[in-house]
């Protein structure tokens, strides 16, 4: 059986005693490593699974560690833009990074590191206008729920 990219990050992270207050550092260089981000959509899969709000909730460090990892995939894609499959699942991961289950996350980050919410937010408004940049006429128009964010995208 394969393993995810995301159950290997996941696994590699449980086991180190550091993680328990601070994952980011063991994560980052895992996640960039394997992917060379070439690959965009297996970024967005695996990072859609390890951010799964019915798994756990994030901590703190992961959330500003999938906020970094959306806005380096932001400039990524403002080359090319993004497909609707990308855009849903960027912002599945955006989603999950607001569910309800990660309050106490961000009302520490707020509290530690003067951050809260709204960078996830600004980060979804980049790659929005990052793609009308570059959209082409067939994904031009869309619209797209999760469980936490709508977004209609009209041109």
């Amino acid at each position: 059986m394969n393993k995810s990219r995301a159950q290997i990050l996941s696994a590699s992270c449980s086991n180190d005693v550091h993680a328990a207050n601070d994952v980011s550092y063991c994560m980052i260089d895992k996640l960039m490593d394997g992917f060379g981000v070439t690959n965009v959509s297996t970024v967005l899969a695996d990072l859609q699974d390890a951010t799964n709000p019915s798994a756990r909730a994030l901590m703190g460090a992961e959330l500003n560690f999938v906020v970094s990892i959306l806005d380096k995939l932001v400039n990524i894609k403002s080359s090319t833009g993004a497909n609707v499959s990308e855009y849903t699942n960027f912002l599945k991961i955006a989603s999950n990074t607001i569910d309800v289950g990660t309050k106490d996350s961000w009302a520490e980050l707020i509290t530690k590191e003067k951050q809260g919410a709204e960078s996830v937010m600004n980060t979804i408004e980049n790659f929005v206008f990052s793609d009308l940049n570059t959209s082409r006429p067939s994904n031009a128009s869309h619209t797209i729920h999760t469980d936490n964010i709508g977004i209609a995208v009209k041109l």
